[in-house]
């Protein structure tokens, strides 16, 4: 009797067990039935992680976006010795800064309206032929990004040997105390920069009209057919004794006094490590921690120092290193901005 009963039992749960097994099988497919199987590709292989083909899908609020590199434009690409070079930013992430290292040597690179910029000089004794710069970056809290590596290529430019011919007189200012004492007060002049650009768009002329040069900028100089020495720091302008001599661009008067071979000379600073110099000159009208615009006025034209006659001796700079300051007549180094208005001309 017992034994009949359990036979019984037994054949009840043979017919429900599968009922069963077809009602939790149909649940668990409607269940699924709005998730669709998710496969996620490998970023290192590009093939399917089965690992993770089981995870669902993850929906529009969580994707993450992703924020563009940055790009880093040179210009010009490549670049004469004694020349200078603008290095713009765009793109990558918000708030972030950046250092240049060129040679060695690390520059911060400035916001502007449309990214990050800077301006570096080449000097001319830079080796020749392609080289690099490398872009160190750094989030808004801090954190480093990766690095990006820029090249450029260094060309020689033609710059003939100035053969100059002067008087015993002015000769005798060319002694080792004249070039120490020269040297030092060079010092303390490059030892600063205004952080922040003063100017946008091109330089103006010192002087008024196209005045001849006499000397350009880089060339060999060779005294009374001696050796030649050095090269030209800046470009020499002719022009008559008295003649106004202008600021090439908005700028603080960081230096203003006699040196003892380039004479009576002011500096200004324009910002972003860009200065320029005004030698020779017969007075100075402008005095050191004034703040001058482009077309004003901070001296005449003289022949103080070592000099063979009236003319202006105009250089400028970018972070100690001169470089030729004609280029800066026709070509904008300055921050990019969304229009660069052109500098005030007389």
């Amino acid at each position: 009797m017992v034994i009949r009963r359990w036979s019984v039992r037994l054949a009840r749960l043979r017919l429900v067990a599968p009922a069963v097994v077809l009602l939790l099988a149909a649940l668990l497919a409607g269940c699924n039935s709005g998730t669709p199987e998710v496969t996620v590709v490998s970023a290192s292989t590009g093939v399917p992680n089965p690992a993770s083909a089981s995870k669902p899908a993850a929906t529009a609020s969580a994707t993450a976006t992703t924020t563009p590199a940055p790009v880093v434009t040179i210009d010009p690409a490549t670049v004469g010795q004694g020349e200078s070079l603008a290095i713009r930013v765009t793109g990558g992430a918000p708030g972030m800064t950046a250092t240049m290292r060129v040679r060695g040597i690390a520059y911060p690179l400035i916001a502007s309206p449309t990214g990050l910029w800077a301006v570096i000089g080449i000097p001319l004794s830079a080796p020749l032929g392609p080289t690099s710069m490398t872009v160190s970056f750094r989030d808004a809290g801090d954190k480093p990004m990766p690095d990006v590596t820029a090249p450029y290529t260094v060309i020689a430019v033609d710059r003939p040997v100035d053969a100059l011919d002067v008087t015993p007189e002015v000769a005798a200012i060319l002694t080792p105390d004249a070039g120490e004492r020269e040297n030092a007060l060079r010092a303390a002049q490059f030892a600063a920069f205004d952080g922040q650009p003063r100017w946008n768009g091109v330089f103006r002329q010192p002087l008024t009209g196209q005045p001849e040069i006499t000397t350009a900028f880089g060339q060999g100089r060779s005294v009374n057919g001696g050796p030649v020495t050095d090269q030209h720091s800046g470009t020499d302008l002719a022009a008559d004794m008295g003649i106004p001599v202008y600021a090439a661009a908005p700028a603080r008067v960081s230096w203003a006094g006699l040196m003892p071979i380039r004479g009576n000379t002011v500096v200004l600073d324009h910002g972003a490590g860009v200065l320029t110099g005004y030698s020779h000159l017969t007075d100075i009208v402008v005095e050191s921690g004034k703040t001058v615009q482009a077309g004003d006025l901070i001296g005449h034209v003289g022949s103080t120092g070592f000099s063979t006659g009236p003319h202006l001796h105009w250089e400028l700079s970018i972070y100690g290193v001169n470089v030729d300051p004609m280029t800066w007549l026709t070509r904008p180094f300055g921050p990019p901005a969304a229009a660069n208005p052109p500098s005030a001309s007389r």
